[in-house]
């Protein structure tokens, strides 16, 4: 890896691709550190190629900061119009289809012991099929490893709770991705369904808003089909989700409590049966005649 100036973009100076998932991105910093780092690189400009590559980092390591970041760097910004001549639907960064209802989400794992408790997150633009199986996955890892530890006493069923609900998420980054599919689409002739998606991004209260009702409303004057219908919101939470997320929250601290119910009673009979067999002897001392 090879990163570059800060004239360049974050993912360029990391060099991972946009989709990349947290992991991707500290693997790029740690091995950027490793070679740039002031303290093992004495060319001149390790220093400042250093520097970019923790200032990356810093961005594309926060779910919020990156989301901004991408919005930012997507759209010509000032002008408020895209900046490319063919704009792609968004795709899953996990299973690289196509997605309507594209969205940002950041979903965490943890596992303790004892004093210590770590947090790993994976993140990425996810369909929402993916979304669940990556919020599944995080919450049965907390499950099995985070209740070992003081701190993931508390922090695993805040975790599980946070993946059952969509993980972490950022309003003005998923207004966006609806944004960006709803011209997408418009571009590829699929009129309703764009439509649907900008009276989705219309409905919000962010800076899209105004843009979406411009564009439909341009729709119109083009008579182009618009449609009334309300698009099936694929995000919408769902019972058996959320029963799986609430059985491995209560899960492990079921086992843990089945687990010293029944040997805390089994310990203390050993204790008991011990001491009375090392009392008997001596009670048959006392009693046993003088000869």
């Amino acid at each position: 890896m090879n990163p570059q100036t800060n004239s360049h973009g974050y993912y360029e100076i990391l060099g991972v691709n946009r989709s990349a998932t947290t992991d991707d991105v500290k693997r790029a910093f740690r091995d950027a550190a490793k070679h740039y780092h002031p303290d093992r690189n004495s060319d001149p400009n390790a220093t400042a190629i250093f520097h970019n590559a923790r200032e990356a980092y810093a961005t594309l390591s926060d779910v919020g900061l990156r989301n901004e970041y991408d919005r930012r760097h997507s759209v010509d910004y000032q002008k408020g119009a895209f900046t490319q001549n063919v704009i792609d639907p968004i795709c899953c960064s996990r299973c690289g289809n196509v997605t309507p209802y594209p969205r940002y989400g950041s979903f965490s794992s943890i596992v303790s012991g004892l004093i210590w408790c770590d947090r790993e997150e994976i993140c990425g633009v996810f369909c929402s099929s993916c979304a669940r199986k990556v919020a599944l996955k995080c919450s049965a890892k907390s499950a099995a490893f985070g209740w070992w530890g003081f701190a993931g006493i508390f922090r695993t069923p805040a975790t599980i709770y946070r993946n059952a609900i969509g993980g972490e998420r950022s309003p003005d980054g998923d207004a966006w991705l609806l944004w960006h599919n709803a011209a997408a689409f418009l571009r590829l002739g699929e009129f309703r369904l764009s439509a649907g998606l900008a009276r989705q991004v219309a409905a919000s209260s962010g800076e899209f808003a105004g843009r979406a009702i411009e564009q439909l409303a341009d729709m119109r004057r083009r008579g182009l089909s618009t449609g009334d219908e309300v698009l099936d919101d694929p995000w919408k939470p769902r019972v058996v989700d959320l029963v799986a997320h609430g059985v491995m929250a209560c899960l492990a601290p079921l086992m843990l409590a089945a687990m010293i119910a029944v040997i805390v009673p089994t310990v203390s009979a050993a204790i008991s049966n011990d001491g009375a067999a090392t009392a008997a002897p001596a009670t048959l001392q006392a009693y046993r005649p003088a000869s």
